[in-house]
């Protein structure tokens, strides 16, 4: 496998597992299997000097990976999966049974804090088209005896409509999905929701994208009174889940599972307050398909510790859409926090154009405009559009994610 340059391990680097010594052993094992690196365990050397002698992953790597193990993932997986190819090149993600397995295991320990068998039923919002991701969660909710329904909105097939339907007649109190389909379902059904009985409705899991707490009141607000959205794990197709969300924004580290790093910005430190933030980079120490060892997510996180242990802020892409991550999070939270039903927003930086599709809002587009300039830090002379005509969004099945600034 070709290999990364980027290998060394900082020691302003925050690395997180349950048991660092353990762990040691693994990640020599690992480094030994995937990359035949003897690495130096006998006088048991902390973590990350051993990290740091070991190349870092990239999703490049992977892919190659796929063409040279295609023999063993033939023979070996009982899941075959990829991912959908929205950051780049498709990746092949089989899993075996052992990695299905606590895989599913982990998807139970979210589920159950915030579903009851036998009160709860859910409904899994996604195409799931070779999705790992998804099939791990159907198999988590069997095992834990909630029941679920699978739905997505397909032309002549699924309708708006019919999902209302099934959520009303199943009696569904909770959904898991994006924040872009969750908004999505909402918007369609957001007439037929005002005219009929209250859904039983009152739970929203997210994941697959940023989650800033003021996207998640926003709809809390759209749902109505006593309903909670929550970041529900944090994750990918090929890592598999890593961390379990909660109410407050914070996700908290599978350490059990995994070793995670986070590998500052050059010359980035730890804030006054002890955080670091930068790319997260991930180890599986459980058996699995696929060589995940300092694997780069492409995401950004801030490791905060606390008197007890310790939880992760999620930042957002590295790459940030061409955008600085700071300032793409203090648009999303201005655009959020505005007095009315925000369904989806997109922010042009080139154009200076921010669209946002409310539904048919009535209200002083004037000071929705002075609360975006000043709130939100746009230029003066940044267009603000209130439900434009065109829009990626008013696509019958819109993609999972759709990037709300470019």
């Amino acid at each position: 496998m070709k290999l990364t340059s980027r290998n060394r391990t900082k020691e302003m680097n925050a690395i997180i597992t349950a048991n660092p010594q353990s762990a040691s052993h693994r990640v020599a094992e690992l480094a030994y299997r995937y990359h035949g690196l003897k690495l130096p365990i006998e006088d048991d050397p902390e973590l990350g000097q051993l990290l740091s002698r070991i190349p870092v992953t990239t999703k490049a790597d992977l892919v190659a990976c796929g063409s040279e193990r295609e023999e063993e993932y033939l023979r070996g997986a009982v899941l075959f999966s990829e991912t959908s190819g929205s950051t780049g090149i498709p990746l092949q993600t089989p899993r075996g049974a052992k990695d299905l397995q606590w895989n599913v295991l982990n998807q139970i320990a979210a589920y159950k804090r915030h579903l009851e068998p036998g009160v709860d039923r859910i409904a899994v919002i996604h195409p799931s088209v070779l999705s790992p991701f998804v099939e791990a969660s159907c198999h988590a909710l069997t095992l834990m005896g909630v029941g679920y329904v699978r739905l997505f909105p397909i032309p002549g097939i699924c309708s708006y409509e019919r999902i209302h339907s099934v959520l009303a007649r199943y009696r569904i109190t909770a959904i898991m999905t994006t924040p872009t389909l969750a908004y999505k379902v909402l918007y369609e059904t957001r007439d037929l929701r005002a005219s009929g009985d209250r859904l039983p409705l009152r739970k929203v899991l997210l994941t697959g994208e940023l989650i800033s707490l003021e996207c998640a009141a926003n709809m809390e607000t759209i749902l109505g009174p006593g309903s909670r959205v929550t970041p529900f794990v944090y994750g990918s197709s090929e890592t598999a889940t890593l961390m379990i969300g909660t109410h407050e924004g914070r996700y908290l580290p599978i350490r059990e599972d995994f070793v995670f790093e986070v590998e500052p910005e050059d010359g980035a430190g730890a804030s006054a307050e002890g955080e670091i933030t930068g790319r997260l980079l991930v180890t599986w120490l459980r058996d699995g398909m696929l060589p995940i060892l300092r694997y780069d997510t492409g995401d950004r996180f801030t490791w905060v510790r606390t008197d007890d242990s310790g939880y992760f802020r999620f930042e957002g892409r590295v790459d940030g859409g061409g955008i600085d991550p700071a300032r793409a999070q203090i648009i999303d939270q201005a655009v959020f926090s505005l007095p009315l039903s925000v369904y989806h927003y997109q922010y042009e930086t080139e154009r200076k154009r921010l669209s946002i599709v409310t539904g048919g809002c009535k209200c002083d587009e004037r000071l929705i405009e002075r609360a975006l300039l000043d709130g939100g830090g746009l230029a003066a002379d940044t267009r603000i559009v209130l439900d434009p005509e065109e829009s990626d969004f008013y696509g019958f099945s819109p993609l999972p994610k759709l990037w709300r600034i470019s």
